[in-house]
């Protein structure tokens, strides 16, 4: 008989969901309490998680006798070798050809942020960070909707057939002090959603910091081919005299650009003190609204064009796998 296991887990206690060799996965623990209650097949699980990540409603599937009738009386034998850090939420008898992974449709994870004072008990389950806009957040999220090459959203080294999968939805809401972010897709890539969230923190940061270095590099080297190109049509003494014109040029457009800034964040900070009879804001917001719209164009390069706007993945312990779908 093939049963279905519906249960969670504390993924701070173990490095990984699978079988490790040095037997400190989530499937070796539950192994062992299912040992204990006369059950020795291998564990077959929907997903695979890794160090840190928790699950709300994992799902796996193992054979036993057909002896095992009450299933209420199973779960609480497996519990009482399972607990702390695992417990097993529901069992069902499935059909023998049943497979968690493959027979899965859609998965959804959701990654939870704490805005609050840092705490160390909470801290393996959350992710602290500062509080950040909640409407541009899901203007950034709907980007991931729809069927895309996730190849910029996976670890280097990942072994799959396909990189694209099929987001349906992608949104973060507010929760007390707590942003939650949801996805559901049809299938994730290693580390895909941990991948999503550092890319839209990223562009939120780029946002509001307005610092687009990668950006600025690269308008640097074309300016620097501009000048080889020149070079090559220009006599030395006709070269030397443009370059020190054009030095002189960027210098001047430099103070320019200062002193602009310099008169802007002026009256910017006078526009705090009469900010109902100014139309400074307006120049700020427009400012805002620039980099944003820059953000957001990195990132759908990033989706769409697979230039990844990070390759650091966001921390783990904010991450769970809450729910896997079947029809």
């Amino acid at each position: 008989m093939r049963l279905k296991l519906v249960f969670s887990y504390d993924g701070s206690k173990f490095q990984g969901s699978q079988t490790q060799p040095h037997e400190n996965g989530v499937e070796d623990a539950l192994g062992v309490a299912l040992a204990h209650v006369g059950i020795f097949s291998k564990i077959i699980s929907s997903s695979r998680t890794d160090k840190g990540v928790h699950a709300n409603n994992q799902v796996a599937c193992v054979e036993c006798g057909e002896h095992f009738k009450d299933f209420t009386r199973l779960k609480a034998l497996i519990n009482r070798h399972a607990h702390p850090a695992i417990h097993v939420k529901f069992i069902s008898s499935v059909k023998d050809d049943f497979h968690p992974r493959y027979d899965a449709t859609v998965r959804a994870y959701r990654y939870v942020i704490n805005h609050g004072e840092f705490s160390p008990f909470l801290s393996p389950y959350e992710t602290f960070l500062p509080k950040f806009d909640l409407n541009l957040a899901n203007e950034l999220l709907a980007l991931f909707v729809g069927e895309h090459d996730f190849s910029a959203f996976m670890k280097l080294g990942s072994d799959i057939k396909s990189p694209v999968r099929h987001v349906s939805k992608a949104f973060c809401y507010e929760r007390g002090e707590r942003t939650i972010i949801v996805f559901k897709a049809n299938g994730f890539l290693r580390a895909q959603v941990r991948l999503m969230v550092a890319s839209v923190l990223k562009a939120l940061e780029l946002a509001k910091s307005g610092k687009f270095r990668q950006m600025q590099a690269q308008e640097f080297k074309f300016e620097r081919a501009e000048v080889a190109n020149l070079d090559t049509n220009l006599n030395k003494k006709s070269h030397d005299n443009i370059l020190t014109k054009s030095h002189e040029s960027v210098n001047l457009a430099k103070f320019e650009n200062n002193a602009n800034l310099t008169a802007e964040r002026a009256e910017c900070v006078a526009s705090k003190f009469d900010a109902k009879n100014s139309n400074l804001n307006k120049v700020a917001n427009n400012c805002c609204d620039a980099n944003f719209l820059k953000a957001k164009e990195l990132l759908r390069q990033a989706i769409h064009e697979q230039k990844p706007l990070t390759r650091i993945p966001a921390p783990p312990n904010g991450l769970y796998l809450n729910r896997v779908f079947y029809e």
